[in-house]
């Protein structure tokens, strides 16, 4: 491609000379007698490089040269100029950042053609370079955003750990969990800032393997650790590599690997939870045999040794500790069999009462219940033994709590809620009967908040009820959930959400069936007044003088118009009668018990 040479001066003869001559080595030559019109000659064209004369009319060279850098010009610029303005040129050098100058008259044209080929060699240079670096930065633009754009969190520690690189997620991340003043970003020191605020197990094997990537003792490390300073605390996996040719940086990403986690407690649950179906099915029934066998033979004694009072007394002992234990196994047969039996419309309220009632010869130590039931719950759709078995460990859990005594709260409440949580049932907003039980108890520790509902986990050392696990999964299998608000020292509150069950109103299917029994009876009224009408039309065509008339002579017609007029009112009191002793006690709502 050829390069474009813009000459300026003010005398013809150099113009000519250097246009002839630049011409006939390839490149495309513009003039201009003055600086003014070089400037307006730059601005409509694109020149590479521009020889311009120092002393011109108008506007000279210098100032020339000061317009063509403030507007940011890549040309080169080659001064020419005579032997006054050698001091002139060479400030032009120094100030303008002119390429070279050449006094006047030009002698050797060979020496000005090879400094005209370095100064275009240079500008050629520059261009690629500024198009290598606007390559690299649309690159490294490029980069960035795919690394923002990323969802877990990246960052870049140099040799001695500092963080010198960090995408969006990460940020995002440390404005949500660090306060202000302590939030590790550009500058930091990974190992003190990060690892510190990790559990020292976690921490220490997390700051030896970055420390060895870091001294180039290995090249990947990855590690799971869980985040504490989140609630609910969340689950990240590690991973740490050195970058290639990158002396001796190391990249870290943090993976949010929370939902991943969920989901294998999730399926762990599910098969222990099938484990223990499994299992105590078959326990429970040869439990119950035994139970059954030991009551039986106590029964038989009391009836044989009743007279002594010690012997009575015991034999009640045994007779109320198998009915306690015949009540664990239905519950605990209650949880393992469920969905076996069709589901049917319970009433909440009275299944709470007869459970705290139920549950006072139980507890070995008496507690102040207070129950606050809203007459607002009504009907949920479910098992009866089942939301009973939950209650009860709900109020055990509360008794365990309280450490023998304490004041306990039992209520029930009709409430929205607009956004279930994630691992309810269903996300559908709705109302929800919620059965709350609430102690003044110990709490529950913050390490083990997230366990209470695994199968086979409890702190209990006394083996009473079914356990949380247990109820949390009868309390699923109605479509519903159970919420824990615990503090250590602080009591304890738990909430069981039931959706309501609309039970369809028996009144109003009532006067339904009333309703279609008294448009039956209408229709047999309109019968009725039909056969009426046709009797007396009948009676009005049968005139009796011309019955007297034909008495003699025409006796058996007589007689067929006779059985007529007997037969329609016979016929219409019988149609009367049956009408009113079908349909008139439908017409009376019976009572509803």
């Amino acid at each position: 491609m050829k390069e474009n040479i813009l000459i300026v001066d003010d005398e013809a003869d150099i113009l000519n000379l250097l246009q002839f001559t630049l011409t006939a080595e390839g490149f495309n030559v513009s003039t201009a007698s003055n600086g003014k019109e070089a400037l307006e000659a730059f601005h409509a064209g694109n020149f590479d490089l521009v020889l311009t004369d120092i002393k011109m009319p108008v506007m000279d060279g210098l100032e020339l040269i000061g317009h063509l850098r403030e507007k940011n010009a890549d040309a080169e610029v080659i001064v020419l100029t005579g032997h006054a303005s050698v001091e002139i040129a060479v400030d032009a050098l120094k100030n303008g950042g002119a390429f070279d100058f050449f006094q006047k008259p030009l002698d050797d044209i060979d020496h000005l053609l090879m400094t005209i080929n370095r100064a275009l060699e240079r500008q050629r240079l520059k261009k690629e370079r500024d198009m290598a670096l606007t390559r690299l930065k649309a690159s490294e633009n490029f980069s960035q955003a795919v690394i923002n754009s990323l969802p877990s969190h990246i960052l870049v520690l140099d040799k001695k750990g500092i963080i010198i690189k960090v995408n969006q997620s990460w940020k995002q991340f440390v404005r949500e969990h660090f306060e202000k003043a302590f939030r590790p970003g550009i500058g930091d020191n990974y190992l003190v800032s990060c690892i510190s605020k990790m559990d020292k197990p976690e921490a220490a094997i997390i700051e030896a393997g970055i420390k060895s990537l870091l001294n180039g003792e290995m090249k990947h490390f990855e590690k799971e650790f869980i985040f504490r300073m989140s609630f609910p605390e969340k689950h990240f996996l590690m991973q740490g590599r050195q970058l290639q040719d990158s002396q001796g940086l190391v990249l870290i990403s943090q993976i949010d690997i929370t939902m991943i986690k969920s989901m294998e407690t999730e399926l762990i649950n599910a098969r222990k939870d099938e484990a223990l179906k499994t299992l105590t099915t078959g326990i429970a029934h040869q439990y119950n045999n035994a139970l059954n066998g030991i009551s039986g033979a106590a029964e038989i004694l009391k009836d044989r040794l009743g007279n002594e009072e010690i012997v009575l007394q015991m034999l009640n002992i045994i007779i109320k500790s198998v009915r306690q234990m015949a009540g664990y196994n239905s519950q605990l047969t209650a949880y393992t069999e469920r969905n076996l039996n069709e589901e049917q419309a319970v009433l909440l309220n009275p299944i709470i009462e007869n459970t705290v009632n139920s549950m006072e010869n139980i507890l070995e130590n008496p507690h102040e219940v207070r129950l606050d039931l809203s007459y607002d719950v009504q009907y949920i759709k479910g098992y009866n033994d089942k939301i009973q078995a939950v209650i009860y460990e709900l109020i055990l859990n509360a008794v365990e709590a309280t450490e023998g005594t304490g004041n306990i709260s039992i209520s029930s409440k009709k409430e929205w809620v607009n956004l279930p949580p994630a691992k309810a049932p269903s996300d559908t907003p709705g109302y929800y009967y919620v059965i709350s039980v609430t102690d003044d108890g110990v709490g529950i520790e913050d390490k083990i908040k997230n366990r209470i509902f695994d199968p086979f986990f409890t702190t209990k050392f006394i083996g009473r009820g079914l356990g949380l696990p247990a109820a949390h999964g009868i309390v699923m299998t109605h479509r519903g959930w159970i919420a824990m608000n615990s503090h250590e020292g602080g009591g304890t509150e738990m909430k069981v959400f039931l959706p309501v069950y609309e039970k369809p109103d028996e009144k109003r299917e009532l006067k339904k069936m009333k309703l279609k029994k008294l448009i039956k009876l209408c229709s047999l009224l309109k019968i009725i007044f039909l056969i009426l009408n046709l009797q007396r039309l009948f009676l009005r065509q049968q005139d009796l003088k011309y019955l007297k008339q034909k008495m003699v002579s025409r006796p058996f017609p007589l007689l067929k118009t006779m059985k007529m007029i007997l037969i329609l009112p016979c016929l219409t009191l019988f149609f009367l009668i049956w009408g009113l002793r079908t349909f008139i006690p439908a017409l009376r709502l019976p009572d509803l018990k």
